[in-house]
């Protein structure tokens, strides 16, 4: 019998291995790269250029959770992060009062898509949540020109929390509060309150955002809760020595005390931030916040808003964790106060993000969400952008106290994932090639 004609097999993909990673992704020119290139997705996402079916999502509501396992188990804290798939490491999902897990948080989240402008396409498959390892998976690049497999990356996660990383710092740096040009009273008394970074949770991407926070603000003053006590403790001891002066609180709503800038990055299904904000200081008068007419333009309505919040403090908060249905961090009144709700992608944000919850009652409209993408060119919703923000004629210390409120709500997207695997992709193969021979 002849035997069937064979077409020539496809290169074996190179298999990328977390050293080799590492090795690319550590340095700070990677850093300030990864920072633009991510900035550069978001535009690409909201002018349409980027392409991705929807994310898939198994061991998570609405689907069952695996092998059925919601029965109380025995044991300490496991490790599993925030984010889904232990990819945004944090606090524990559901604990008892002695620290035992609830429920099993174990999940497998899958994206995928591609930049039009770009050589590959990305598919990255993502598991992990107690009680596995806090990560596993892979990301998985492809050529568009043949649909080959190029390359997988063994990363335990690690792209992920750099690019989640590299997206809170992308906000921070459009809206993260400014901080104060001269020492007030209360900073020569040691409160550098408007100094202060507030970080809820103490996992794997609470640090990574610090890391990544360093490259757009020379603020190295930080407040942390969580949970438990002792994974503070070590969150405050990592830290410092890595050059934060890092303090824990005690009630999270402390750090809206002390914070211009709060990131969350816990998986809680309840909500944890948000319900000491105090709005009611210095109200405006009513002929300040009455006459936000449809017929006025949106600088106006923007000159009108802004007057109306003098006297309070800024602050931005971005939110890490709610990457699934049913994880939220703040409390719905807060977010609904919000001056500016920014997301990745609006679409997203209302299925399975921070600002779900509020879209879905009908306290905020998915239209009022602006995208980071689109925030990018609008340098006038920028902090400290440029704005009128006091609409008087003293702007100098007006837009220093921007006293906007601010969100920022990152569930997480595949054009992430494409810009960071193929940064490093390119990076190995520029290495490869300037190897000696």
């Amino acid at each position: 019998m002849t035997p069937p004609t064979r077409h020539q097999s496809p290169p074996i993909p190179r298999i990328v291995t977390l050293s080799e990673i590492e090795e690319v992704v550590y340095t700070d020119i990677f850093a300030y790269r990864l920072l633009d290139a991510i900035l550069d997705g978001y535009v690409s996402h909201s002018n349409g250029n980027f392409n991705a079916p929807p994310i898939q999502t198994m061991g998570a509501p609405p689907m069952a959770p695996f092998g059925g396992r919601t029965r109380r188990v025995g044991g300490g804290s496991g490790g599993g992060g925030a984010g889904g798939m232990g990819a945004k490491g944090g606090e524990d999902e559901d604990e008892d009062e002695e620290g035992r897990h609830t429920t099993y948080s174990a999940q497998t989240c899958v994206k995928s898509g591609y930049l039009t402008s770009s050589q590959h396409y990305v598919v990255k498959v993502a598991s992990g949540g107690y009680p596995f390892p806090a990560n596993s998976g892979n990301v998985q690049l492809y050529s568009q020109d043949t649909g080959t497999l190029e390359a997988i990356f063994l990363d335990d996660g690690l792209l992920t929390e750099l690019r989640t990383a590299a997206a809170g710092a992308v906000a921070a740096r459009l809206l993260m509060p400014k901080p104060p040009r001269v020492m007030d009273e209360g900073t020569r008394n040691g409160d550098r309150s408007r100094r202060c970074v507030g970080i809820v949770g103490t996992g794997t991407q609470a640090r990574h955002q610090l890391r990544y926070l360093r490259y757009v603000t020379e603020c190295r003053d930080v407040r942390v809760w969580g949970r438990t006590e002792s994974n503070v403790n070590a969150f405050v001891n990592d830290m410092t020595e890595e050059g934060w002066n890092a303090r824990a609180v005690h009630d999270v709503d402390d750090l809206l005390e002390t914070c211009g800038l709060i990131v969350t990055t816990t998986s809680s299904r309840v909500p944890l931030l948000g319900r000491r904000w105090l709005v009611d200081r210095d109200r405006p008068d009513d002929d300040d916040c009455d006459n936000d007419d449809d017929h006025d333009d949106d600088d106006e309505r923007l000159r009108r808003r802004r007057r109306s919040h003098r006297g309070r403090r800024p602050l931005h908060v971005t939110c890490v964790g709610s990457d699934s249905t049913g994880k939220r961090e703040l409390y719905d009144d807060f977010i609904a106060m919000a001056d500016m709700l920014v997301a990745d992608s609006r679409l997203q944000t209302a299925e399975r993000g921070e600002f779900e919850d509020v879209i879905r009652r009908g306290m905020v409209r998915i239209e009022d969400v602006i995208e980071i993408g689109e925030l990018a060119s609008r340098v006038e919703l920028h902090r400290g952008g440029g704005r009128d923000v006091g609409g008087g004629d003293d702007d100098d210390d007006d837009r220093e106290e921007d006293a906007r409120l601010t969100i920022f709500d990152t569930s997480g997207m595949a054009v992430q994932d494409c810009v960071i695997a193929s940064m490093v992709y390119e990076a190995l193969q520029r290495w490869n090639n300037d190897a000696p021979r």
